[in-house]
């Protein structure tokens, strides 16, 4: 999520020729396309989350559900040209929708591995928090030094950043349910109380 969204305004001015004004620090037709993504996440989350769990049962398949939307509406981010830059908005929604799902799901999980176990959950959280912030910062700082104004670059990182991670994510999940299934009971067994 921090990368992708990090990285889409320079996508949108040297992809899609997104004009940039020097006297406005974020013009509107930029900042909205980051405005649409947050927005749908967070509708999606407030109203729908807990519906699409509910309605599988369990947390892998509603991860299934994210990594396609992510891998989806990434996709388009490869082929994208400034004649149909509209296109953005509805992929940037559905891309929103998907990273919600996944992120409340990986925040989710975390808690099942973690169970009951309060000695060591603040370690944890902790631990993946500074990785979480060691990996997006290291990745910001080299695109940042590097490509950052590359056109071609930024249209494959756009792109192929989500998906990947989107990719991975999904296929951790089912490592985990396989080989650690009795602390990830709820991946897997639908919750009933």
């Amino acid at each position: 999520v921090n990368v992708t969204m990090s990285l889409t305004p320079f996508y949108l001015i040297h992809v899609l020729g997104f004009e940039q004004d020097p006297d406005e620090p974020a013009p509107p037709q930029i900042a909205t396309v980051p405005l649409v993504s947050y927005t749908c996440s967070m509708i999606f989350s407030l109203m729908f989350y807990n519906k699409l769990v509910a309605a599988f049962g369990n947390r892998l398949h509603p991860l299934m559900v994210g990594t396609f939307l992510v891998v989806g509406s990434s996709v388009p981010f490869f082929f994208m040209q400034p004649s149909f830059s509209w296109l953005i908005y509805v992929t940037v929604a559905f891309q929103g929708v998907g990273l919600a799902i996944m992120l409340n799901i990986a925040t989710s999980l975390i808690s099942d591995v973690i169970g009951n176990d309060d000695q060591s959950s603040a370690f944890v959280y902790g631990t993946y928090s500074l990785c979480d912030k060691f990996v997006n910062g290291f990745l910001l700082v080299a695109i940042g030094n590097t490509v950052i104004e590359d056109g071609a670059w930024l249209r494959w990182l756009a792109a192929g950043l989500p998906l990947i991670s989107a990719i991975l994510t999904y296929l951790f999940a089912v490592i985990g349910q396989i080989y650690y299934a009795d602390k990830m009971r709820k991946v897997s067994v639908k919750n009933r109380k």
